[in-house]
């Protein structure tokens, strides 16, 4: 049995023809990896020392060493919010529900995007 090293291979001529591209999709694959990983890890460890700080808060609570007066922290907290009235909530929940739409919008050109350029990537490199 013989390998046949020439041009003529229909597989060697698709290769070729990937190689450029699949070096660009091989690094951003690795680079997309890899910053998911990170962010998932550095996600994990910001939700650990929150739950860890309200932890040691409502231990500290507990045994009496502190006193937190829950409904002034929710009232500061709202001071620094501002006073929610009816219309400010409708005017809130309006822009919530234009930027998911907008979200939705967005992911949705992205996807017809990507299926475009599939689309033109296959043809390029198969027909």
């Amino acid at each position: 049995m013989t390998i046949n090293n020439s041009n003529d291979d229909p597989i060697n001529q698709l290769i070729d023809k990937a190689k450029p591209h699949l070096s660009t999709i091989t690094f951003g694959g690795v680079v997309g990896y890899c910053s998911g990983a990170a962010a998932k890890q550095i996600g994990k460890a910001v939700a650990v020392m929150a739950g860890l700080i309200f932890i040691v808060v409502q231990s500290a609570v507990y045994t009496g060493y502190v006193a937190v007066d829950w409904e002034k922290v929710k009232d500061d907290a709202l001071a620094k919010v501002g006073t929610v009235s009816e219309e400010n909530e409708r005017r809130v929940n309006i822009k919530i529900v234009s930027f998911f739409l907008f979200l939705f919008v967005v992911s949705i050109f992205r996807q017809i995007y990507n299926l475009l350029l599939f689309l033109l990537f296959y043809k390029y490199l198969l027909l």
